[in-house]
């Protein structure tokens, strides 16, 4: 029997302290659910970023086992000790690393309810990966994917059983984000993503110079951090875009940047339901994005944004060179993927799934 006064204790363990769409919803999922019901504590296998500063700064309980590896030992018995300890009633794991790890370890502990998380479409995966989701699904009481290209991605590549799987979508608090408006002159083209390969700001980058020779005007700024950032400055100056492209590394205040935004890009070869593109959205920019992932659920061809196919570079140039000639189509564009994130990706929303399926599970007894 499960105690109505008690509150729900549950762990929010993802792999990576770092700032990405993943992390952004986990906070906005700790924020919004109920706290005369549910307790939270976020962790991440990995130190050093963020998400551990801004979960004190908002008295978010935080911890970390500071995994130097993957195969960090130490680390691992210091996760399971505290996994042990915790009296958590659920341990919703997020990323295949705190997915894997979360499932073995939650469940020598005693947790009950482990919730497991489909972030993305991931093709860097290898056989061995879909291998090892598959053998540990059953320790899972239910995996959550973001998005519905996501829970097939599972499906198809894993074996794991539809029925395994529920699909909450992202959600934003609308009021949080201010319609952009741009009063430079200048027409502002912003990507917000970790700079990793998956990303594609190298096909962006091909676009972009093409519109040198137009004497398009014009400014590209890039918010985020990653293992790329080296090279693809390297690149910027190769190509002769240091007075065009400007590297802003990790924000905490992507609003800043949005709300001054006339065209958002998103060029990336893989995703799930994009965040950064949700949010450009929220702020009424007119925005391209690849089609890839759940990107056609949040924007229709033409009436929300422009879509575009993966690495297609002279997509690429045409589409910003047309949104920067006709200012009517972004605004019209921009108007109705505001209106689609308020009617149908609401943190709301969101929130209110997952306290629905934490209460289910709880209810149901954890495991399957």
């Amino acid at each position: 029997m499960i105690d109505e006064k008690k509150k729900i204790r549950i762990i929010h363990l993802t792999t990576d302290s770092a700032i990405g769409g993943t992390e952004r919803m986990i906070l906005q999922t700790v924020r919004g659910l109920d706290k005369n019901r549910f307790e939270s504590i976020v962790a991440a296998l990995i130190a050093g970023g963020p998400l551990g500063k801004i979960c004190v700064q908002e008295n978010i309980l935080f911890y970390t086992p500071c995994f130097k590896s993957k195969f960090d030992f130490f680390a691992v018995i210091r996760l399971f000790r505290y996994l042990k300890k915790s009296k958590a009633d659920i341990l919703h794991t997020y990323l295949f690393h705190a997915n894997i790890l979360g499932r073995v370890l939650g469940r020598m502990a005693g947790i009950k309810v482990i919730i497991s998380s489909q972030r993305n479409v991931d093709l860097w995966r290898k056989r061995y990966h879909n291998f090892v989701d598959k053998a540990t699904s059953w320790l899972c009481s239910v995996i959550v994917s973001n998005s519905i290209s996501g829970k097939n991605f599972l499906v198809e590549k894993t074996g794991i059983e539809e029925k395994k799987i529920r699909v909450i979508h992202n959600g934003l608090e609308l009021e949080k984000y201010p319609v952009s408006k741009n009063e430079t002159g200048v027409v502002n083209i912003v990507n917000v993503a970790s700079l990793t390969e998956k990303k594609g700001h190298i096909y962006l980058f091909k676009g972009i110079s093409k519109l040198l020779d137009l004497n398009a005007d014009f400014k590209l700024f890039l918010i985020g951090a990653g293992k790329k950032e080296s090279y693809l400055k390297s690149v910027s100056r190769e190509m002769g875009l240091q007075d065009k492209v400007f590297f802003e590394g990790y924000r905490d205040d992507v609003i800043s940047y949005l709300k001054q935004t006339d065209i958002f890009v998103l060029p990336s070869l893989w995703e799930g339901t994009p965040v950064a593109l949700m949010e450009a959205m929220a702020c009424a920019t007119a925005c391209i994005a690849t089609d890839v992932g759940d990107v056609k659920e949040l924007i229709s061809n033409g009436h929300e944004g422009i879509i575009i196919e993966p690495k297609n570079v002279d997509q690429i140039t045409n589409s910003i060179l047309r949104l920067i000639n006709d200012k009517m189509l972004r605004h019209r564009l921009g108007a109705n993927a505001r209106k689609k994130i308020q009617s149908r990706f609401s943190a709301k929303k969101m929130v209110h799934e997952f306290e629905m399926l934490y209460l289910e599970c709880m209810h149901g007894g954890g495991l399957n």
